[in-house]
């Protein structure tokens, strides 16, 4: 059997603006960011999580200062590897923002996740990034998954914009939505001709959910700048043909808003077995599990 736990963090708008304002479903809090990676790195290294994964929209105004402190933040804790893929933030300033300071910073530890993937734990973790958008919203990928080099095997892919759309759920709870990829339909198709399963995680709707068509099981994650305040581990078991995967979150911030994004509870399992996903447990009472250290 092999297990690969990792950590996520995404949608941190990293901003170095003074006074700068921000919000989606609630008020951004840039001042407090620091703090929260901070938190989310302790919990992660008590655990002993090995992989950092960084979901995207890194900085608020696609700057070289703010993108370089977001990840010289994330790659200060002990894990073995930090893998990022670009937002619809970061590449709005152009598509090598986050290329250029991951270059820049020199850490051998922090990389870019490739369309191919990498093999990580055992388990192989693929990153999608993002072609430069007609304005904030409207946002393509730079290439589609290459599921011909993945094989037959199970893949981590990490995805700003997520691929199963999340537009009916979020709009029956009467939450914005940014919309989804504009090529998104294509990219979906080929993960579901794939008999192996694909674990895609998301952020850029700024809300805790999970979504599973055919082989696909989606978790996107709530945003690092405003609540939930989410970080997540993620633990991927693959065992012969069946995947087990189990995300628990962590609150950052016990501070609470009025509208909570977050559509599922903190923690949830399932079960890829049969060519099926299933849910094995869920917390689906979409309260929020305060963890926040002092």
């Amino acid at each position: 059997m092999t297990t690969l736990r990792l950590g996520f963090l995404t949608d941190l708008h990293r901003c170095l603006e003074k006074g700068a304002r921000g919000s989606w479903h609630n008020e951004y809090d840039f001042d407090g960011l620091a703090d929260r990676i901070g938190r989310a790195l302790t919990w992660l290294d008590d655990e002993r999580v090995t992989l950092l994964v960084l979901g995207g929209d890194l900085t608020h105004h696609a700057d070289s200062a703010a993108m370089r402190a977001a990840l010289e933040l994330c790659g200060s804790g002990s894990q073995d590897s930090v893998l990022a893929v670009s937002g619809n933030h970061d590449v709005a300033g152009g598509v090598d923002l986050l290329v250029r300071e991951v270059e820049r910073i020199g850490n051998p530890r922090l990389r870019l996740a490739a369309p191919g993937g990498e093999l990580i734990g055992g388990v192989r973790v693929a990153g999608m990034h993002l072609e430069l958008g007609s304005g904030w919203f409207r946002s393509r990928l730079r290439e589609g998954p290459p599921v011909d080099l993945w094989g037959a095997e199970p893949v981590v892919l990490v995805s700003h914009l997520p691929l199963l759309s999340h537009a009916a759920t979020l709009a029956a709870r009467g939450m914005p939505y940014p919309g989804d990829l504009l090529d998104r339909e294509p990219a979906v198709a080929s993960l579901l001709r794939r008999e192996a399963p694909t674990i895609v995680i998301s952020g850029h709707i700024h809300a805790r959910d999970v979504h599973a068509a055919g082989p696909v099981l989606q978790m996107t994650q709530g945003a690092l700048v405003e609540p939930p305040f989410d970080a997540a581990l993620i633990e991927i078991r693959v065992d012969a043909g069946d995947v087990a995967v189990t995300r628990r979150t962590l609150r950052t911030e016990a501070r609470a808003a009025e509208l909570e994004p977050t559509l599922v509870g903190p923690i949830g399992s399932w079960l890829f077995s049969n060519a099926t996903w299933t849910t094995t447990a869920l917390d689906d009472s979409a309260r929020n599990h305060s963890m926040a250290r002092a």
